[in-house]
């Protein structure tokens, strides 16, 4: 047996190498990041020790240059040049399989049946492989707790459905077997991230939550629904029953956090109209969206409320931004910047609430045009809402 396996994985080795020899000159971008196929830490494992090319992509396009439009894609030789462009907060958390091999989808295909070759183990192997798969003991518990919980919901689901009546079950055939899928991928195949296993843990029935996206797709490719399910985190708001208390509040900064994104996004793609010389001149303003970002991620403690009250805003990186202070040293309290300005609250009147409606001038409404991100953030940097005495009328804030 072991002698057959062998000789398996050095057959896929030498197809592997040969679409390798194929593959087109990498010159440091791609274009169209939205199709690249994304590999979970296990899988890119597997790719590395087998030869087969796979990178990071960055999060956002260039948006000058010969490279206009495109990503930056970095390719990686280990593990470690993974966990660096992690660090470095401008990539993709998963790396991906090279897009301009001949193939890419048939090298996915080799990664799996290597992984499943690889995995023919007796119980006792497998039980003492278990840690290697997990970065500590604390995500190997979080997928333990998930496990038993997936168990119960699949458990009360079978129950719920012998209260039908037998004409019934044929109809919900497919939902059965969706049920059913989840449960067996989820609970034998998926290789978890932590970030991951909280995600799901957040709600009474992370069965359905699953299952529901596998029937709705026809459960024809269970990685790339799962990378859906937990990069779009619609769930959230999608009417499943949470569990008490379970991370409310970093729901919501998580929430944020992908607003930021967004916002940042958005506003990069702005940039690309603005003329070369009044960039020169927007340096200020584009470090200081870049610094909000990255410090309310990664370095403000929030206090409760803060995400809450920013995520009643559409563009909360510009009402940060547009008051960072323009330079900064070692010795001034970061926190205590933010503070001083969410708890200035009377000031951000001018800002689009989120869900609003874009106010559009007039002059703009003829044409046909509606107020570019950039255009919003200068108007309500601009245009301050003045602060409010006891009576509630507006005055100039005081010096």
């Amino acid at each position: 047996m072991e002698n057959n396996t062998g000789r398996a994985l050095e057959s896929i080795r030498g197809l592997i190498e040969y679409d390798r020899s194929q593959m087109r000159e990498h010159d440091g971008y791609i274009g169209d990041s939205g199709k690249l196929l994304r590999l979970s830490d296990q899988k890119a494992e597997v790719a590395l020790r087998y030869g087969i090319p796979i990178g990071m992509c960055s999060l956002h396009d260039d948006y000058h240059g010969s490279h206009k439009g495109e990503y930056n894609y970095t390719l990686v030789n280990s593990m470690e040049d993974i966990k660096r462009c992690r660090g470095l907060r401008m990539y993709e958390d998963r790396p991906s399989i090279y897009p301009y091999l001949p193939d890419p989808r048939k090298m996915l295909e080799y990664i799996e049946q290597i992984a499943e070759l690889e995995s023919a183990k007796t119980s006792a192997q497998a039980a003492l492989h278990e840690p290697d798969i997990y970065d500590d003991e604390a995500t190997a518990a979080l997928r333990q707790q998930l496990i038993q919980r997936l168990d119960e919901n699949l458990l009360s689901y079978f129950d719920d459905l012998l209260g039908n009546t037998r004409n019934h079950i044929p109809d919900m055939s497919p939902e059965i077997a969706a049920i059913t899928g989840a449960h067996y991928y989820l609970a034998e195949i998926h290789n978890f991230h932590k970030s991951e296993l909280e995600y799901l843990l957040q709600f009474r029935d992370p069965l359905a939550v699953v299952a529901d996206k596998f029937e709705a797709a026809g459960m024809d490719d269970y990685s790339d629904i799962m990378w859906d399910i937990f990069d779009r985190q619609d769930a959230l708001q999608g009417g499943y029953e949470r569990m008490p208390d379970a991370g409310s509040t970093e729901a919501l900064k998580q929430a944020l956090f992908r607003r930021l994104d967004s916002n940042l996004s958005e506003y990069c793609e702005g940039l690309m109209d603005v003329d070369k010389r009044e960039l020169i001149g927007m340096a200020g303003e584009i470090a200081a969206q870049y610094a909000v970002r990255d410090y309310l991620k990664d370095g403000y403690d929030f206090r409760e409320g803060d995400a809450e009250y920013l995520l009643g805003f559409k563009h909360p990186l510009a009402l940060v931004a547009n008051q960072w202070p323009g330079t900064l040293d070692g010795f001034v309290d970061m926190s205590g910047v933010v503070q001083d300005i969410l708890d200035d609250r009377d000031a951000h009147g001018s800002y689009l609430k989120a869900d609003a409606p874009v106010a559009v001038p007039a002059e703009k409404e003829q044409l046909g045009k509606k107020t570019s991100v950039i255009e919003q953030i200068r108007q309500a940097r601009e245009n301050p809402q003045p602060h409010k005495d006891a009576t509630g009328k507006g005055r100039e804030p005081e010096l």
